[in-house]
């Protein structure tokens, strides 16, 4: 069973449901109170099982449109899972108190952290960093927006691990004067398309707010300080972007141009997709030769072989086998002229070696590879995609030539070659 440091957890006075059942939760502790509601330690009663409840607050119950959308979303939320997101187990209404229960995170938020002058180093965070991309990796695929990305978001699992919480929950902003606006975020993070309401807004919205997010956990302040929520919208529409290092200097430079870009006021200069993003920042990770958390090097290299070489054998056998199907055949593609016989008989031997070699690997690690589970693994096989395709750009630029000129040559030569 889960342990609970209840040291741990926020200090907040008791209130009236502590101590009592709502639903199938029996309500122990007051760990958190937000905007749109508290959030209590609970015990799931049937299941003996401890979880975080959140129950909406009394003014977004008296909103039936808001309820109907919270409780719909809910219910789809319980539905995505990932290692690095908040699981969401239950929804549902007792007493007029509408809840929902997800998966409790013992060590609480980073914004606990942070508010706690917790101490952390720029390589934890960058592990953070890595977990709160690669949500956003598969709430992109999905298609689904956050829209409140912020350290409050990010929950500390006991592997130190981070895990986003409220993915695909119906969001209120929870400060008033955007409330008023109909705008959906918090001041020091939200994007400026976010607080121009823009209508094509994207999931570039929350690649921008997790830029804010880390530049304020590697910095130690926010980008855009201000007495009032005014003056911190403005920084984000008009103030030119801050730099990490300008605060602290330990911070790798490649760390701090990560979140400089990340902050860009236009989308168009940011990355573009999470998957982007991971890359960028598994090349810090391995520039300084840090290991992900939770991750072992021996468990690693299978996974890396199995993308690579499938990939890889897969275009070879492609190529080898179109060439099979015309009675054309491969030539060196930095060498369309080469007219010896023996020389292209030699080369397309080579290419057939390759493939067997690539194949016999494939079939060495599978079964490496599937006690691991690649499936459960969507951090290792979206970090090392870069590597992947690196690997793939010899078959990548063969096979572009072969269709075009050095196909056109091949045919021409076929009579020459038996």
């Amino acid at each position: 069973s889960q342990q609970i440091d209840v040291e741990k957890t926020k200090k907040l006075p008791p209130d009236a449901l502590v101590g009592k059942q709502l639903g199938g939760y029996r309500l122990e502790q007051k760990i958190g109170q937000g905007g749109m509601g508290a959030v209590y330690l609970a015990e799931q009663v049937s299941l003996h099982r401890k979880v975080a409840l959140k129950v909406l607050s009394e003014k977004f119950v008296k909103d039936s449109t808001f309820v109907d959308q919270f409780l719909n979303e809910a219910r789809a939320a319980g539905a995505l899972n990932h290692p690095n997101v908040v699981q969401v187990y239950d929804v549902g209404e007792a007493g007029g108190n509408y809840y929902f229960s997800m998966e409790f995170v013992a060590d609480g938020s980073i914004e606990e952290k942070l508010r706690d002058g917790g101490d952390y180093s720029w390589q934890e965070a960058l592990n953070w960093f890595l977990d709160a991309t690669n949500a956003l990796v598969f709430a992109q695929r999905r298609e689904i927006l956050h829209r409140d990305v912020k350290p409050d978001n990010l929950m500390l699992a006991e592997d130190g691990s981070a895990k986003l919480c409220d993915l695909g929950l119906a969001k209120r902003s929870e400060n008033k004067d955007l409330m008023s606006q109909g705008i959906i975020g918090t001041p020091h993070f939200i994007s400026p398309e976010a607080i121009r309401q823009k209508s094509d807004i994207d999931h570039r919205t929350d690649l921008y707010s997790l830029g804010c997010t880390f530049y304020r956990i590697l910095s130690g302040q926010n980008a855009y300080p201000g007495k009032t929520v005014k003056e911190i919208l403005v920084g984000h529409l008009k103030s030119p972007v801050p730099r990490v290092n300008d605060h602290n200097k330990d911070v790798p430079k490649s760390l701090d141009e990560i979140v400089f870009t990340l902050m860009q006021k236009d989308p168009d200069d940011r990355f573009q997709t999470a998957d982007e993003l991971l890359v960028a920042l598994d090349k810090v990770r391995t520039q300084h030769g840090l290991e992900a958390h939770g991750i072992a090097p021996k468990s690693r290299k299978p996974i890396i072989a199995i993308a690579a070489i499938a990939i890889l054998a897969a275009v070879g056998i492609g190529i080898w086998a179109a060439n099979q199907e015309t009675g054309t055949t491969i030539v060196n593609v930095e060498d369309p002229g080469l007219r010896d016989k023996n020389k292209i008989l030699e080369r397309i031997q080579g290419y057939k070696d390759q493939t067997t070699a690539a194949l016999e690997e494939y079939l060495e690690v599978r079964d490496e590879a599937d006690k691991l589970d690649i499936r459960r693994q969507p951090k290792l096989y979206a970090t090392y995609k870069n590597r992947v395709d690196d690997l793939t750009k010899p078959y990548d630029a063969f096979a572009t030539k072969w269709e075009g000129s050095l196909g056109e040559w091949a045919e021409k030569r076929k009579g020459e070659v038996e």
